[in-house]
């Protein structure tokens, strides 16, 4: 699996409120093996930097907890889509992908780093004209006829990994669940449903 995303249904950073704009983004920490939150941002807007840099350091204080990866809790990454450096990061994180684009270039970089072994998760996208921008936009990466966009069922592997993972919950931004009174779809019926959906590569 090179590429897993979350449509429809906002990721578990989505609690913590954003932060920043198009040109916040603070120094990258320096490599030194250990698995660090690496964030790729994409130029055409801000929308690259939600729940930045707060979820980015939550989600490590969490892997550092409950598995035995050697983590960093002092820093994480922003990654141009075409950053040499990524390479040295084996996953790879794209927050609200419904308003992004690529150069030729930024998708061939990217090509090349997940052909190389590299995981891309993508979530915090909300009905069918995000999911349809961001299928159209890693279709430069993966024609469709040779690296289909698939659901991922419950019965998966990846629920079982490292957690028994039985249900999907939905999870909106804070601000649209107090306003909602306890809402969860932020596009009503057109995002009703989380969807889990991946290309794989030849091996799986």
């Amino acid at each position: 699996m090179v590429c897993a995303a979350m449509a429809v249904a906002a990721g578990a950073a989505a609690q913590f409120g954003s932060r920043g704009g198009l040109g916040y983004v603070e120094p990258n920490v320096e490599y030194d093996g250990r698995f660090v939150f690496s964030r790729l941002r994409y130029l055409s807007n801000s929308a690259w930097n939600h729940d930045y840099p707060r979820g980015d350091r939550h989600l490590e204080r969490i892997v550092a907890e409950v598995t035995h990866v050697p983590t960093r809790t002092d820093g994480s990454n922003v990654f141009r889509l075409d950053d040499p450096e990524l390479f040295k990061h084996p996953i790879a994180y794209l927050s609200e992908p419904g308003y992004w684009n690529m150069s030729d270039e930024e998708a061939e970089s990217l090509r090349a780093y997940l052909l190389k072994g590299g995981f891309l998760w993508v979530d915090d996208m909300w009905g069918s004209r995000q999911w349809e921008v961001w299928a159209a936009e890693v279709s430069q990466m993966f024609p469709p006829h040779e690296f289909p966009i698939e659901d991922v069922p419950l019965t998966d592997p990846v629920f079982r990994t490292q957690f028994e993972v039985h249900e999907m919950p939905q999870i909106p931004s804070i601000v649209y669940w107090r306003g909602s009174g306890g809402g969860t779809s932020e596009q009503g019926a057109d995002s009703a449903v989380p969807v889990f959906r991946a290309i794989r590569d030849r091996g799986g």
